[in-house]
């Protein structure tokens, strides 16, 4: 009776196991969802969508994604030298800065620059002023998703 009752037990593990397998084998081969591009407009100075925006970003850049980040209207003010955006003490313009050193782009809208007097200057290092034809070409590249903040 014990034999029977351990090879049960034996046939029941390993079937659990084997049931087990492919997720453990989907968690370790990285993302399931299909790559492609994703653009993530930014269009406000507030430091926790400022944050969350570059939080997404960030991981949809380490899960093999295209990212671009663009930032519009007061999301400029984020990746201006001189202004202070901090959340839990951490800088955003230093969040941005490793997104670029990461390899990614971040854009600021080069219309609403103009509109807002902002010269190129003011700007953090590794940002670019975007022009229609970047803007357009990033948001319309086939594949390419947008979140929008």
């Amino acid at each position: 009776m014990r034999f029977i009752l351990t090879r049960a037990l034996l046939v029941l593990v390993c079937l659990g196991l084997f049931s087990l397998s492919p997720a453990l084998a989907g968690a370790k081969s990285g993302p399931q969802e299909p790559m492609g591009n994703l653009v993530v407009i930014l269009h406000t100075d507030d430091p926790a969508s400022a944050d969350a925006a570059i939080r997404i970003a960030t991981v949809a850049a380490a899960r093999g994604h295209k990212v671009t980040m663009l930032l519009r209207v007061k999301g400029i003010q984020l990746a201006l030298k001189d202004t202070n955006y901090k959340l839990n003490g951490v800088a955003l313009q230093d969040k941005l800065s490793a997104f670029m050193k990461a390899g990614y782009r971040v854009f600021v809208g080069g219309g609403c620059m103009n509109l807002s007097n902002i010269s190129p200057k003011r700007l953090i290092p590794g940002v670019r002023v975007g022009v229609p034809d970047s803007v357009m070409g990033m948001i319309f590249e086939k594949n390419t998703r947008i979140i929008s903040q």
